[in-house]
């Protein structure tokens, strides 16, 4: 059985407010999820999408290569 999570607990999950996610949810970004009756949040995609949007520091790539020039040089 697969366990979700209301707007406020994933909120709390991601470290953002409940405002953030239904803005989120308006402007067609964030996380995915469900409309039951209620909006939900699968934990395990809820997840998922975090793991996504981690950066590896040491990841030596072109496009690394801009984004710190430019935070260098703005």
């Amino acid at each position: 059985m697969r366990d979700y999570l209301d707007t406020k607990q994933a909120a709390r999950r991601l470290g953002r407010s409940p405002v953030t996610l239904r803005k989120w949810r308006w402007q067609r970004k964030g996380p995915p999820y469900t409309k039951r009756g209620k909006v939900l949040y699968d934990a395990s995609q809820l997840d998922a999408w975090i793991q996504a949007g981690l950066v590896d520091p040491a990841a030596k790539t072109p496009a690394d290569a801009d984004l710190i020039d430019n935070e260098e040089n703005p």
